[in-house]
C-alpha cells in the first residue's frame, strides 16, 4: 500500500507510557503541519499517502498513536525512544489483516509505483526538518531527551539494564545447598506487561522473547533489557538442558518449595546491573495436547494484530489465553513432590508437564478462573479407578498421550462410573448422572471403533463429545460424593448429644455407670447408621472421618471448659482489683440445670414428649421429600413458523469474537454430510484505497466461503451477472 501512518515504533520493547506521549507530543504537532503543507505543494502525491489516520486525526491521538496498523518489523526508532531520546518512524503501508508474511504476501503483489510518492514526501520532511528551529520540534530541556542508561520515573520511565542469570539446581550436599548446572538453555519471556498487558506475547518483540546459553559454570549475561518503569513489564526466567549424546532435556524448571518457591521465575528488573538465579531439577516430560473446554469449544487464545492475545473475553468466565492451572502430586499419599514444573503453550493448545524421576505422578488439570477440572491424569482404569500413577525410572524420559482426549475421557469416566457405583448400591440413583455416564460409554465405544478403522477425524468428534459428557458425570458424582461427605459428618457430630440425651432421657444411670451407657450407645448408634445410611458406605475413607470427628469431640469440650476457667481466672482478678460490685451467676451452671430440668419434664410427660418427637420428625421429613430435587437436562421442541431469510442456525459467540478451529471441524464432522457449513470473517472500515490519483472508501470487507450462495446469499448469487465465485476462486471479490 502507499499510505503514510507515523509512529513510535513496533513494540520491539512493548515500550508505551504517559510520559512517552508527552514527551512526542510537540513533535507529533510538527507532523501534522507537514502534511498539511504536503497536500498544498503536491496534492496528487498527498492523496495517494495520506491514510485514514492522518486524516482524521487519530494517527497524532495521545490514546491512539499505537493502533490502526500491523507493524512487525524492528525500527532504530524504538532503540533512541528507550533510552529516552526522540524518535519517529513512518510506516509505509496499511495492511487490515491480523496476520503477516501469508502466501499473498508475495513479490508479484507489491506495487512500486507506491514508492515514488513515498520518497518524495520524505525528502520534503527531511529538508523541513532542517530548515525548522528545534524548538518547534521539542518544547522541553535537552536533558529530559538526552539518551540515558537508566531513569525511573513514576508514570514511565527510560532506559535499560543488563541481567545476570545463575542456574543451579537443589543440592543438600552443597555447603549453599545450590550447586551450578553448566550449558543450561535459558529461556527469558514476557507474559504481562503495564500499560500494554498483551504487548509482550507478541512474537514480533524480539525482546520478549530471549533464548541463550549459560558459560561452563551455569552463569549468563544478558544486555540491553528494559527496564520495569519503562512500562515493559517483569520477564520470566526459565531454564533447561539437553543431554549431549541423547539430545534429551534432562533438567527442567523447577516450582517446587526449594524451586521457585526460593527463587521465583518473575524478575522484576530495576538496577542497572540485576541478577536473578533460576533452578532446575532432573526429570522427565508428559506431553499433554488438546488443551481445550469440550463441552464449549472456545478458542483458547484470540490474538490481534500484533499476534498478541485480547483479554478479557466476554461471556466465557476465561480470559485470553485460557487460565490453567495445574496440581501434581503424588499416588497414593497425593502430596506434592518436593520438584516438579510445568508449561502452557495456548497457541497449540499445549502442556507439558515435568515431572522427578523415581516417584508415580499423578495431576490434574483446571481451566477457566472458576478452576474447573478437565483433566484427571490418573492412569487408572476400571479396577483401579484411583490410579497407577506415571512413573520416570530414567532422566529425560517423555511421555506423549496419544490419542490424548480419549484418554482425558475414558480416565475420568473411570473415576464418575465408580463414585455412582457406589451410590446405586445403597439405592440412591441420580437420572442426569446416568444420561452423562451411558452417554460417555457409547461415544468411547464409537470413538474406539472409528480408530480401528483408522477414521481419525471422526474419532476425535466422538472423543470429543465422550469427553464432555464424562466431565458432567464427573461433575454430578463429585456433588453426591460431597453431599454424602457433609450429612455423614453432620450426623456423626450429632451422635455424642443424641447419647447424652438418650441416657438422660431413658436410663438416667449415675456415676461411672453413665459414663459407659453414653460410650456403649454412641457405639450401638454409630453402627446402626453405618447400615442404614448410604452415606457411611460412599464416602472415600471412613476410619479417617470418624477419628476427626472423635478428635472434635474429644476437642470441644477441653476447648469449653479452659475457656470457662479463663473466665474464672479474670472474674477472680477483677473481685481482688475492684471488689464485689454485683452478683455473679455461671452460665454453664445454669445451662446445665436448665437441661436437666427439661430432661425431668420430658421423662414426667411422656404423652407430650411423644408428640412433639413425632412432630419434629412428620416435619423434617416433609422438608426432605419436598427440597429434594435432582435437576435434568431435557430438549424441549418446539414448532414455530419460519421467518429467517435461510434454513440454518447461526453459531457465534458473545461479542462475535473470533470461533476456535475445533468448533468448526466439529460441525463439519457432524453436519457436513446434511447441511452446508459456511464461515465467516468480516472487519469494519473506513478503509481508505488510493490507485491513479481517484481515492475510494470501504465501509467493510466480508469473507466468505463458496457454500454461501446456498445460505444467506442465496438470493444475491442469483441475481448477480457473471457466477457466484467457487473454493477455487481466491482472488475474487464482489462489490456492492
Amino acid at each position: 500500500a502507499a499510505q503514510l501512518v507515523p509512529t513510535l515504533g513496533g513494540f520491539f520493547y512493548s515500550h508505551r507510557h504517559a510520559n512517552l506521549v508527552q514527551t512526542y507530543s510537540t513533535l507529533f504537532g510538527f507532523i501534522q503541519k507537514i502534511f498539511k503543507s504536503y497536500s498544498e505543494l503536491n496534492p496528487e502525491y498527498y492523496n495517494r499517502i495520506i491514510s485514514e489516520e492522518v486524516r482524521t486525526g487519530e494517527a497524532f491521538s495521545a490514546s491512539t498513536i499505537f493502533n490502526g496498523y500491523a507493524f512487525p518489523f524492528i525500527s532504530d526508532v524504538e532503540a533512541v525512544g528507550l533510552t529516552g531520546s526522540l524518535g519517529i518512524t513512518f510506516v509505509t503501508f496499511k495492511d487490515s489483516r491480523v496476520r503477516l508474511f501469508t502466501p499473498i504476501d508475495i513479490l508479484e503483489n507489491v506495487d512500486k509505483d507506491n514508492l515514488i510518492p513515498q520518497i518524495d514526501f520524505i525528502e520534503f520532511l527531511l529538508e523541513r526538518i532542517l530548515d525548522t528551529d528545534p524548538g518547534k520540534l521539542y518544547t522541553g530541556s535537552i536533558s529530559q531527551i538526552t539518551p540515558t542508561r537508566l531513569n525511573p520515573r513514576p508514570a514511565g520511565g527510560t532506559g535499560f539494564t543488563n541481567l545476570k542469570i545463575e542456574v543451579v539446581k537443589y543440592d543438600p550436599t552443597h555447603p549453599k545447598l545450590y550447586s551450578p548446572v553448566p550449558n543450561s538453555i535459558v529461556v527469558i519471556y514476557k507474559v504481562h506487561a503495564w500499560y500494554a498487558s498483551g504487548y509482550p506475547y507478541t512474537r514480533y518483540n524480539p525482546f520478549g522473547y530471549i533464548i541463550n546459553i549459560t558459560d561452563g559454570n551455569g552463569k549468563l549475561y544478558v544486555k540491553g533489557l528494559p527496564i520495569l518503569h519503562a512500562a515493559a513489564g517483569a520477564p520470566m526466567i526459565y531454564a533447561y538442558k539437553v543431554d549431549e549424546k541423547s539430545g534429551e532435556i534432562i533438567y527442567f524448571p523447577d516450582e517446587g518449595s526449594h524451586g521457585a518457591g526460593t527463587f521465583p521465575h518473575m524478575v522484576e528488573i530495576r538496577q542497572p546491573i540485576q541478577t536473578a538465579r533460576t533452578v532446575v531439577f532432573e526429570g522427565g516430560c508428559i506431553v499433554l495436547p488438546d488443551i481445550i473446554l469440550p463441552d464449549k469449544l472456545w478458542s483458547t487464545i484470540t490474538l490481534g494484530t500484533y499476534y498478541n492475545p485480547f483479554t478479557p473475553i466476554g461471556f466465557t468466565y476465561y480470559e485470553s489465553p485460557l487460565t490453567i492451572s495445574i496440581d501434581l502430586f503424588e499416588a497414593v499419599s497425593y502430596v506434592k513432590p518436593l520438584s516438579y514444573g510445568s508449561y502452557y503453550e495456548p497457541t497449540k493448545a499445549l502442556l507439558l508437564l515435568y515431572v522427578p524421576k523415581g516417584y508415580r505422578i499423578q495431576a490434574t488439570v483446571s481451566a477457566t478462573g472458576q478452576a474447573r477440572k478437565i483433566i484427571l491424569l490418573l492412569n487408572n482404569s476400571m479396577n483401579n479407578p484411583d490410579g497407577y500413577g506415571y512413573l520416570f525410572k530414567e532422566t529425560g524420559r517423555q511421555y506423549i498421550v496419544t490419542f490424548s482426549i480419549y484418554k482425558y475421557a475414558k480416565q475420568i469416566y473411570y473415576m464418575a462410573y465408580t463414585r455412582y457405583e457406589k451410590a446405586i448400591v445403597q439405592g440412591i440413583r441420580d437420572p442426569s448422572t446416568e444420561k452423562h455416564l451411558n452417554l460417555t460409554s457409547y461415544y468411547l465405544n464409537l470413538t474406539e471403533k472409528s480408530i480401528e478403522e483408522n477414521n481419525y477425524v471422526l474419532a476425535r468428534k466422538y472423543s470429543i463429545d465422550a469427553w464432555s459428557n464424562s466431565l458432567k458425570a464427573y461433575d454430578r458424582s463429585r456433588g453426591l460424593l460431597i453431599d454424602f461427605t457433609y450429612s455423614t459428618v453432620l450426623i456423626m457430630l450429632l451422635v455424642a448429644p443424641f447419647a447424652v440425651l438418650f441416657e438422660a432421657l431413658i436410663i438416667s444411670s449415675t456415676g461411672y455407670r453413665r459414663g459407659i451407657t453414653i460410650v456403649l450407645t454412641s457405639i450401638i448408634v454409630f453402627f446402626l447408621l453405618k447400615f442404614l445410611h448410604p452415606g457411611f458406605n460412599v464416602v472415600t475413607s471412613l476410619p479417617a472421618l470418624v477419628m476427626g470427628i472423635i478428635l472434635i469431640t474429644l476437642a470441644i469440650p477441653a476447648v469449653f471448659f479452659l475457656f470457662l476457667e479463663f473466665n474464672y481466672g479474670i472474674s477472680e482478678v477483677r473481685k481482688s482489683t475492684i471488689g464485689l460490685h454485683f452478683l455473679e451467676r455461671s452460665r454453664f451452671d445454669m445451662l446445665l440445670s436448665s437441661l436437666s430440668i427439661g430432661i425431668q419434664n420430658m421423662r414426667k410427660r411422656k404423652l407430650r414428649t411423644f408428640l412433639t418427637f413425632m412432630a419434629v420428625i412428620l416435619m423434617v421429613m416433609s422438608l426432605v421429600s419436598l427440597s429434594s430435587v435432582v435437576p435434568l437436562t431435557m430438549i424441549s421442541r418446539l414448532k414455530l413458523p419460519p421467518s429467517g431469510s435461510y434454513n440454518g442456525i447461526l453459531v457465534r459467540s458473545y461479542y462475535y469474537d473470533p470461533l476456535s478451529t475445533d468448533l468448526y471441524n466439529y460441525l463439519k464432522v457432524t453436519l457436513g454430510d446434511q447441511w452446508y457449513i459456511s464461515e465467516r470473517y468480516w472487519c469494519y472500515g473506513p478503509f481508505l484505497i488510493s490507485a491513479k490519483g481517484r481515492n475510494a472508501t470501504v465501509d467493510a470487507v466480508i469473507g466468505l466461503s463458496s457454500d454461501e450462495k446456498h445460505i444467506a446469499f442465496s438470493e444475491v448469487a442469483r441475481s448477480l451477472r457473471g457466477e457466484w465465485f467457487s473454493k477455487y476462486d481466491i482472488y475474487s471479490c464482489i462489490i456492492s
